[in-house]
């Protein structure tokens, strides 16, 4: 079961692009269940299992506390694995696909005012690498709506004249414009960083000139917001919700907006309107003589 797990695992890496943290994820719930299924079924070949094995796997999780986020998360990884399986013909049949998952409540994310975004990059003049290029980072962040491996991945040849060429999930490619004061921002750190690291294949790199990981990327996040901002707890996906609610509480249509975040499904794209609908409210509240 091992060796099938860790050439999934190498699929999803090389072949499909998953972020690290999605592959380290797949990575933890697979030989967790692969654990489970060894010591509570005594079975040692993917061959044997069952839909009662996956189902008794599903209802210990449940029992042991694990919220219905988590559990969908693993179940996710447990399709994703059998479906391979099948596909290269090591199983001949899917236990876990009649699995269905647990209903998880809707969690509007987390937004950034456009005040404080504002006050944080246009009230920043960095002189030196680090700080041009953890600049360069929050403006493709907010102003692109990126996720953080696709910032990462990003190489220089990605940058086009009005626009960045973006590596998303699945192998997708699409085109997201960058505005005016981010494309200043992102050239100013690309002359620094030709002056003082050299010709480097990817975007963004660390201090070492090599290529910069989401780890690194999360760690610089949450350094300038605790300093600039005096925010403690950040994470990458905050600009891209902020990125996605200011553009269409400004206008912009959800078909756009689903392009540029480059979701699959317009369904993904739909919290944010829930977002709006909380704005509307509190404007509502706060105006309406009949309050």
């Amino acid at each position: 079961m091992k060796e099938y797990i860790e050439e999934f695992l190498s699929y999803i890496k090389n072949q499909k692009n998953y972020s690290e943290n999605t592959f380290k994820s797949y990575q933890d719930d697979l030989f967790s269940f692969m654990d489970y299924i060894k010591k509570r079924k005594r079975k040692k070949d993917v061959k044997d299992i069952k839909i009662s094995d996956l189902r008794d796997y599903i209802s210990d999780l449940i029992r042991y506390g694990y919220t219905s986020r988590s559990v969908a998360r693993k179940l996710s990884a447990l399709k994703s694995f059998f479906k391979f399986l099948l596909k290269n013909k090591v199983i001949d049949f899917n236990p876990a696909s009649s699995l269905k998952t647990p209903k998880i409540p809707k969690r509007l994310p987390d937004v950034l005012s456009e005040n404080l975004l504002r006050e944080i990059l246009d009230c920043w003049n960095p002189q030196d690498f680090k700080g041009k290029r953890n600049k360069a980072i929050i403006e493709i962040l907010y102003g692109c709506g990126l996720r953080a491996g696709e910032v990462v991945n990003l190489k220089e040849e990605d940058l086009l004249k009005d626009s960045l060429r973006v590596l998303g999930k699945g192998n997708k490619i699409r085109v997201v414009p960058v505005p005016l004061k981010t494309k200043k921002t992102i050239y100013d750190y690309l002359t620094e960083k030709k002056k003082t690291r050299g010709e480097t294949r990817f975007l963004f790199t660390n201090l070492k000139g090599k290529k910069l990981t989401e780890r690194g990327l999360y760690y610089i996040l949450k350094r300038v917001f605790k300093e600039r901002a005096g925010i403690y707890e950040i994470h990458p996906h905050v600009l891209r919700h902020s990125f996605a609610t200011h553009l269409l509480s400004r206008g912009a249509d959800l078909r756009s907006i689903q392009e540029l975040l480059g979701h699959v499904s317009l369904k993904a794209t739909e919290i944010y309107t829930h977002l709006s609908l909380e704005d509307i409210k509190k404007t509502y509240e706060n105006s309406h003589p009949r309050k």
